[in-house]
């Protein structure tokens, strides 16, 4: 007997479970069969080897299940290296923008220490709208569910909102002093907004990738 278990795409509930295994069961040349929903993964016992292509048109025959490769498999790391990423970059982007708006390598670093309760959160936002992008993403491709996610524009344009308090300086010597006094009396104020601005885009993204599986579960019952 020969046993042998692939990575599978396109689970999304029990049903596609029992679907599976009720299907590939009827095969004679298959002794054993077991989906594990969790872990995404098919285990098959054959009396001999079966062959990858007959075994993935069984698939196909029962709906939008495939065998994945490798750089399937590493797709849902990619998310967690995206979010991480994201964050480390907008902390980098938000030191350089200080240190431009201060004229100063040390005191921006004062600075976002001192206001870590806005400059994390923020940070954080932004991750999590990134990370939101590229599960929406992950998802349009395995699934084939025709998700249209939206990009993290929302927050990086809150994140400039934020970081223009520190230019200050420079907008009083173009002559906008006025937009100058506004930033410097209103800073406070300026992260709140930053930060409703953010989390509102984190919202928006939540509301769409959970939207998306809502549309695959209901497609999976269908």
């Amino acid at each position: 007997m020969v046993e042998k278990k692939y990575h599978i795409v396109g689970l999304h509930c029990l049903s596609c479970v029992w679907k599976i295994e009720s299907a590939l069961s009827a095969k004679p040349e298959i002794k054993k069969v077991r989906v594990d929903l969790n872990r995404g993964q098919l285990t098959v016992a054959s009396a001999t080897e079966l062959s990858l292509s007959d075994l993935q048109q069984s698939l196909t025959a029962l709906g939008n299940y495939r065998l994945s490769d490798d750089s399937e498999r590493k797709g849902n790391a990619s998310v967690w290296w995206w979010g991480t990423g994201s964050f480390i970059f907008i902390l980098l982007a938000f030191y350089l923008v200080q240190v431009i708006g201060m004229s100063s390598w040390t005191l921006p670093l004062e600075f976002m220490t001192n206001f870590w309760y806005f400059t994390l959160p923020l940070a954080v936002g932004f991750a999590t709208q990134v990370f939101i992008w590229r599960s929406l993403h992950q998802l349009s491709l395995r699934r084939g569910s025709g998700v249209v996610a939206a990009s993290g524009g929302i927050s990086g344009g809150a994140m400039l909102a934020c970081c223009l308090h520190n230019f200050i300086p420079l907008l009083a010597v173009i002559g906008l002093s006025g937009l100058a006094t506004f930033f410097s009396l209103y800073q406070t104020e300026t992260f709140i907004f930053s930060l409703a601005v953010t989390y509102g885009g984190v919202a928006y993204m939540l509301s769409r990738y959970i939207s998306a599986n809502r549309h695959v579960d209901k497609n999976c019952h269908s």
